[in-house]
C-alpha cells in the first residue's frame, strides 16, 4: 500500500506535517489488511489503487504528470518490485477503474443541488483539517 501511494515507511500520514491523502492511505492499508486472506494480489493491488486516487484536488506535475500518469507508474513498480503478477494491460485497466471512481467520488463539485455541494465540500474539509 505504501508503494503504490508513493510513501515509505515512517512518514507522517496524519496531522499538521504530513502529506495529503493520510486518510485515503489508513483506508487503503485497512481495506487491505482486512482483505488479504480472502483476494488475490493483483485484487489488493486494485483496491490500493482506487483508494489512493481519490485524494481530492491535485494538478498536473512539473514534468507535465497528472495524478493517474503518477499511479500507473507506482502501479509498475508496485508489481515488480513484488512479484504481484500483473501485465501491462492489468494496470492499465486498474488506473481506468479508479479514474471511474475518483470521478464519481468528485461528481457533487458539478451537481446543479448546492446542498449536495456543500453536503459533500463540507466532510472534504473536515476530512483533510483533522483539527476541526
Amino acid at each position: 500500500v505504501l508503494s503504490v501511494f508513493g510513501r515509505t515507511a515512517g512518514e507522517v500520514v496524519v496531522g499538521p506535517n504530513a502529506h495529503r491523502g493520510g486518510n485515503e492511505l489508513l483506508s487503503a492499508m485497512i481495506a487491505v489488511r482486512c482483505l488479504q486472506s480472502i483476494l488475490n494480489p493483483q485484487h489488493l493491488l486494485a483496491i490500493a489503487a482506487c483508494i489512493e486516487l481519490t485524494i481530492p484536488f491535485r494538478s498536473i506535475d512539473t514534468h507535465g504528470q497528472s495524478d493517474s500518469d503518477r499511479l500507473r507508474e507506482r502501479l509498475s513498480q508496485t508489481n515488480e518490485g513484488f512479484g504481484i503478477g500483473a501485465d501491462n494491460i492489468d494496470l492499465d485497466e486498474v488506473v481506468h477503474k479508479a479514474v471511474r471512481l475518483s470521478n464519481r467520488d468528485v461528481a457533487a463539485f458539478q451537481s446543479p443541488d448546492s446542498a449536495l455541494f456543500v453536503s459533500n465540500a463540507l466532510k472534504l474539509i473536515l476530512e483533510t483539517s483533522p483539527n476541526l
